[in-house]
């Protein structure tokens, strides 16, 4: 009951044969307890809007920092450092990153969604509620899992990428997909092959009317 004027009530009925000695006695002596939890029932708008208030967000010096410690990492193993890759879709539905997040455990720059990650939270956490319910069991896996490096991504842990907020807020054109950033967080979008063939294509064809403009002849009246 939701309404303060009306009262919630519970009652808990544990009934047995009296003449059961053995049954008595494990009653008696119970190892078990029941467990009541007032709980608020929160949808994903909700739970959205926390982490968006929250003061706490990745901006370009945190990034920065990141970077470097990865390159660092990089040159410790080995390996040719060069410019990152940065997608701007969700790994979760492979669609245009909305409000792009990360939780503080993560080391890398690659953001997910905040209303897919939430969504599909609250979705697993149901689902595995009512499998463990069917089949009695008592645990329940944690499903709060960075989508990018498989690390525990709390919902405490979670912050915007203010950074990645700037970069789609430039791209205006959604078939870019990708940019690449170097060690300054200068980033570069990655043009895909068809929409660079068809703007050389534009381009070829701007050329060639110019061009055929060009080679017209006037001809004077008096002749």
């Amino acid at each position: 009951m939701f309404n303060p004027i009306l009262k919630n009530e519970i009652k808990i009925t544990w009934s047995y044969r009296q003449d059961n000695v053995n049954l008595h006695l494990q009653y008696a002596n119970a190892q078990y307890a029941l467990h009541v939890f007032l709980v608020e029932h929160v949808g994903v708008e909700e739970l959205c809007e926390q982490i968006k208030k929250k003061s706490e967000k990745f901006f370009q010096e945190d990034l920065i920092k990141l970077l470097a410690k990865a390159r660092a990492n990089d040159r410790d193993l080995g390996l040719e450092v060069s410019d990152q890759k940065l997608k701007l879709i969700c790994p979760i539905d492979q669609r245009r990153l909305k409000k792009p997040i990360r939780a503080t455990t993560c080391q890398h720059l690659q953001c997910f969604d905040l209303t897919n990650y939430i969504g599909k939270l609250i979705f697993f956490c149901l689902l595995n509620f009512v499998i463990c319910f069917i089949l009695g069991l008592n645990e329940k896996a944690n499903k709060w899992i960075c989508p990018v490096c498989n690390k525990f991504a709390l919902f405490e842990d979670l912050q915007i990428d203010t950074y990645t907020e700037s970069i789609l807020s430039s791209i205006q054109d959604e078939n870019i997909t990708e940019i690449t950033i170097n060690s300054d967080l200068l980033w570069t979008p990655v043009v895909p092959l068809k929409i660079a063939n068809d703007s050389i294509n534009f381009e070829s064809n701007k050329k060639s009317n110019s061009s055929s403009l060009t080679d017209i002849i006037l001809i004077d009246d008096d002749d």
